[in-house]
C-alpha cells in the first residue's frame, strides 16, 4: 500500500537530552493506524526484540502521546538520572492485512548525577598552563566541589572542600607535571 505507514517525528527527538525525571512521548501516526502499540524500555535490543508478550510492551491505545515517570504511569518512581531510555511505536490496523507495522526504536536520555563532559579531557596532554577547566554539571546540580592534584588517590578520596556556583575552576599548574582533577 501507499503512503507512511510507520509512526514518525517523535518527541522527544531521537537521542534527545530529557531534563526531567518524568517524559510524554508524543510522535505522528502512519498512514493507515488505527492504534498504537507502545513499547519502552532501557535496552535497545530488548525493545527492537519486543512483542506484546515482551515486559517492555507498555500497552494499545488510540492517542499519540505516553507520559512515564509519574505515580500510575510506566516508571512510577520517575526515570533514572544517566539512564538511556528506548521506545517503538508499532502501528496496528486490524482492517489492514499488512498490519502491525513495526516501528523505528527511537532514544532519549537523562544526564547523569555526576559531571561529564570535561575539559580538558580525560587523558589531554599539553594542556596550556593558563587553561580554564569546565564541565557539564550531574543532574539537578547546582554546587560543585573541585578537587585537583598530582596524586590520582588524593583527588579520588578527597572530601570536602568550598562549593562553588560556575561551571569553571581556573588551576594554578606547573609545566611538566600529571595532574587529576574531579
Amino acid at each position: 500500500i501507499g503512503g507512511r505507514v510507520k509512526a514518525f517525528g517523535p518527541t522527544p527527538s531521537d537521542g534527545a537530552m530529557n531534563l526531567d525525571t518524568w517524559v510524554n512521548l508524543t510522535w505522528l501516526p502512519g498512514d493507515f493506524a488505527a492504534s498504537h502499540d507502545v513499547y519502552m524500555g532501557d535496552d535497545f535490543d530488548e525493545v527492537n526484540d519486543a512483542t506484546v508478550d515482551s515486559p517492555v510492551f507498555r500497552g494499545n491505545q488510540a492517542a499519540t502521546l505516553f507520559l512515564a515517570g509519574f505515580p500510575g504511569f510506566a516508571y512510577p518512581e520517575g526515570l533514572v538520572p544517566g539512564t538511556t531510555y528506548y521506545w517503538r511505536i508499532d502501528e496496528i490496523n486490524d482492517a489492514e492485512p499488512n498490519s502491525p507495522w513495526k516501528g523505528d526504536v527511537w532514544s532519549f536520555y537523562l544526564p547523569p548525577k555526576t559531571a561529564y563532559n570535561p575539559e580538558p579531557p580525560d587523558g589531554a596532554e599539553f594542556v596550556a598552563l593558563d587553561s580554564t577547566f569546565t564541565w557539564t554539571p550531574g543532574y539537578g546540580a547546582k554546587l560543585h566541589t573541585v578537587y585537583i592534584g598530582t596524586d590520582y588517590d588524593t583527588v579520588n578520596n578527597a572530601a570536602g572542600g568550598a562549593p562553588q556556583g560556575p561551571l569553571t575552576y581556573k588551576p594554578t599548574l606547573q609545566s611538566e607535571k600529571v595532574y587529576y582533577w574531579r
